[in-house]
């Protein structure tokens, strides 16, 4: 039968095992991979914004620069992935890790997505509120960056993760509004469709910023 004293020093050597577990060296990489992946998903965003308020033969010049971003966060994907392969000590547990550089990695397929849309499309004029929806994507990214940098300097990341989560219900509301206005308003059945998932395309991005950000929270609660 186990007692009170067995008990104690169980737990004794469980908390013992995590402090020499923190107090060991962490390999940083992992931490400049997340800041890199941030950065490019950051610049991605901005580029967004800029050709959403161009023409869309800009917005088709711009594409070309996007797939870059997106090559060079596959390449980070790929580092991350083999890194966890070859190392022991993460700096949160690798589930996490992975989690959160996927949830990073989808923020930027969807944000090159929508630009392949654009271009796809051929919609001259880009649709004026797209503009809103630009704006509201990079201040999203913006506030992702600075919560990914919080977490690896281990601090708070609730304002940011909470102005992400109010961003993506404005997208939302956004989104519903500009739908009703479509299916009342085209009378082209082509352009509506066209329009349509364009418009879902761009929220969806928002929604995926919201995806990181519960990573986020849930790896700072952890840490």
């Amino acid at each position: 039968m186990t007692t009170l004293a067995d008990q104690g020093i169980g737990i004794a050597h469980f908390k013992l095992y995590f402090t020499a577990m923190n107090l060991l060296p962490h390999d940083n990489t992992f931490f400049e991979l997340f800041e890199k992946q941030a950065s490019v998903v950051c610049e991605a965003s901005e580029l967004l914004a800029t050709g959403l308020t161009s023409r869309r033969e800009s917005t088709c010049a711009l594409s070309v620069q996007m797939k870059l971003l997106e090559e060079q966060g596959d390449e980070i994907v790929q580092q991350m992935s083999q890194r966890l392969r070859e190392t022991f000590l993460t700096p949160f547990e690798p589930e996490d890790v992975q989690a959160l550089t996927t949830a990073l990695d989808d923020v930027l397929d969807s944000i090159e997505d929508v630009t392949f849309l654009i271009a796809t499309y051929k919609l001259e004029p880009i649709p004026e509120e797209l503009v809103e929806f630009g704006q509201i994507i990079q201040k999203s990214c913006t506030c992702l960056k600075q919560a990914v940098s919080n977490v690896i300097r281990k601090q708070p990341v609730g304002e940011h993760c909470s102005r992400i989560g109010q961003l993506e219900k404005e997208a939302d509301l956004l989104e519903r509004r500009l739908m009703i206005d479509l299916f009342q308003g085209e009378p082209n059945a082509v352009t509506l469709l066209k329009r349509k998932e364009l418009f879902e395309s761009v929220e969806r991005i928002t929604d995926r910023c919201d995806d990181v950000a519960n990573v986020l929270e849930s790896v700072s609660v952890k840490g």
